[in-house]
């Protein structure tokens, strides 16, 4: 019966894009260096339907109707170009970008390279989510792992200083988020 249940979780987590079994998780990083995550969901589904499972852009678009602002996500090349979602360019099989999606992928990078940063001082800080060899899917808490390392991230940015918003020139809200008031809107 466990070998049957296993195999199960074989099929619908392979990501074949990734040659591995795996969770995988909608992760946004805010200007403020907080995460906003969903998830987890089985590696074979692709970022392009999460990103339209989890109603993102939706809520990006309501909220920037609410405050009459546009808000938008930066996201990598399978992600939706829409008003709230600008992903990067890129080139189909046997094509090279043109010059002007070239300078678009470089203006952009600036943006990413804050996020990709971010993610890895994730790793370092919390590194149990590191360790492959105790992540198995079906003998430990996986999806939860994932979870407890973004709350404690979000805790540690509302400490100290987050690196996201040191490296946009000091991030500063005129109603910051407490850790006291994320404590409370946790539970």
């Amino acid at each position: 019966k466990g070998g049957q249940r296993f195999n199960i979780y074989q099929r619908s987590n392979y990501s074949a894009k990734k040659k591995r079994h795996a969770l995988v998780w909608q992760d946004v990083l805010l200007v403020n260096g907080l995460n906003s995550i969903w998830g987890p969901y089985a590696g074979r589904h692709h970022d392009a339907g999460i990103v339209d499972h989890t109603g993102l852009l939706d809520d990006l678009a309501d909220v920037s109707k609410d405050l009459g602002v546009d808000y938008a996500v930066f996201g990598d090349a399978a992600y939706p170009l829409t008003r709230h979602c600008f992903p990067a360019c890129k080139a189909p099989k046997g094509c090279k970008l043109a010059t002007p999606q070239k300078n678009y992928n470089l203006i952009m990078s600036r943006f990413r390279t804050p996020v990709e940063n971010n993610f890895a001082a994730e790793g370092q800080q919390w590194g149990f989510i590191q360790h492959v060899q105790n992540q198995r899917l079906g003998r430990s808490a996986v999806g939860k792992q994932y979870i407890a390392r973004a709350f404690l991230h979000n805790c540690y940015t509302l400490l100290y200083d987050s690196i996201t918003s040191v490296q946009h020139g000091g991030f500063v809200s005129e109603n910051p988020i407490t850790l006291e008031w994320f404590m409370d809107a946790s539970n």
